[in-house]
This record gives structure tokens, sequence and C-alpha cells, in this order.
């Protein structure tokens, strides 16, 4: 199994199929797709705030992302779909749905990663007298489970729907 070095000089030696570029919040990150319909899929799930750029040789990238579909399964251990990020896995799955939240993921926290122009926070937020409760906090701290109880208990879930 390639690790490091030696495996984003794999990925590098691929064929792709397509390379882009998505911006957004001052950043640039690169998505190369071995798969035509897989590039498609993923073309079509825009983060908001972002888009695709129009010249992707417009500069350096902070992030490369690389989605393999490696056709039918081979084995019951070699899932059909491999995500690497600057060269290490990050998702593997026989699901595309799991690889398109692979891709919502990879993006999302790259923007956050590098963006000098926003600064994103991980959080609950809800509604109560005319003002914004923000209850932010890691994964699994309970912000969900917090931010629903005070919404049973009058608060309104932010934004309004």
């Amino acid at each position: 199994m390639l690790v490091g070095a030696e495996l984003l000089a794999a990925l590098d030696a691929m064929r792709w199929h397509t390379g882009y570029v998505v911006t957004g919040y001052g950043v640039r990150i690169g998505v190369r797709v071995n798969r035509a319909a897989l590039a498609r899929q993923l073309q079509q799930r825009v983060t908001p705030g972002t888009r695709i750029a129009a010249n992707p040789s417009g500069g350096p990238v902070s992030r490369i992302v690389s989605f393999v579909d490696g056709g039918s399964r081979s084995s019951a251990d070699t899932p059909r779909y491999n995500v690497h990020a600057n060269g290490g896995l990050v998702s593997r799955a026989d699901d595309v749905t799991i690889i398109h939240d692979a891709y919502d993921t990879q993006l999302r926290v790259a923007f956050a990663e590098f963006s000098t122009r926003k600064l994103f926070i991980h959080a609950g937020v809800v509604g109560w007298r005319g003002r914004a409760i923000v209850i932010p906090g890691r994964s699994l701290a309970g912000k969900t489970t917090l931010t629903a109880a005070l919404v049973r208990a009058g608060a309104i879930c932010w934004p309004a729907t």
C-alpha cells in the first residue's frame, strides 16, 4: 500500500478525465476526477458562496482533492471510490452518495482552513427575544442537542424557515 509521497506521485501519474478549480472566500481548491460521470455529478454540487473557476490556471491551489472511481469492485476489500486530499486517503466507499458527502466536506473544510477573508464557526444558532444565541463547539460536543432543547423551549430555529 502506497503512502505519503509515493501515493501522491502515483496520483499525479494517473490519467485524469478532468481537473477544475473551485474558488470562494479567497481560496482556490483543485479537484481532479478520473471518470466523466463522477466529474459531472461533483461539478453540480457547488458549495454556497463558491464557484467553479472559469480559468483553472489562475494561480496556485491550497489543496488538491482527487476522486478515483475504480469501476467495478475487484474484491470485497477494495471499495469502488477513493478520495484523496493532498495525497492522503480521506474516504473510501462503494456508495457514490458517500463520495458526494466527502466532496462537500473536503471543500468546506479547505475553505474554512485557508480563508483569510471569512471566519467560519462550527456552531448551533437560535433566535431568542430578537437576538441570536451562538453555541460554538467541536463535533460531538452537544451543540445540536442544546440547540434542539432551546427550540423546544421556545427559541427560533436559525435561520428561521
